[in-house]
């Protein structure tokens, strides 16, 4: 899975800056792991490379979620991907099987 810091630097993995033009295969989807007050940039540059779907994980800025949806992209706010996994931790799974028995589980 490609990696790209707008920030450029490192976090505990090797991470390094890479423009999203240069990424090959070109990327269909970002989850976003970045802090609200840079999103709105971040999905405004995953727009113009041609990413038409995110996931944004507690990192949803409002103005930014409208903006992709009024373009017709696909945004997933505020669910932890790790519940979908099907090989993901138990306590994962658990919070999955919750949300299905509690009706709030994203269709």
């Amino acid at each position: 899975m490609p990696e790209s810091n707008p920030e450029g630097g490192s976090t505990h993995r090797t991470l390094r800056h890479c423009p999203r033009r240069s990424i090959e295969p070109p990327v269909e989807a970002a989850l976003l792991l970045t802090r609200p007050e840079v999103t709105a940039r971040v999905m405004q540059d995953c727009a113009e490379v041609g990413i038409r779907l995110v996931w944004m994980l507690r990192s949803a800025d409002p103005a930014a979620t409208e903006f992709y949806r009024q373009h017709g992209m696909g945004v997933i706010v505020g669910y932890c991907p790790f519940m979908f996994l099907p090989e993901g931790a138990w306590f994962h799974r658990f919070h999955g099987f919750f949300m299905k028995l509690t009706g709030a589980y994203p269709r």
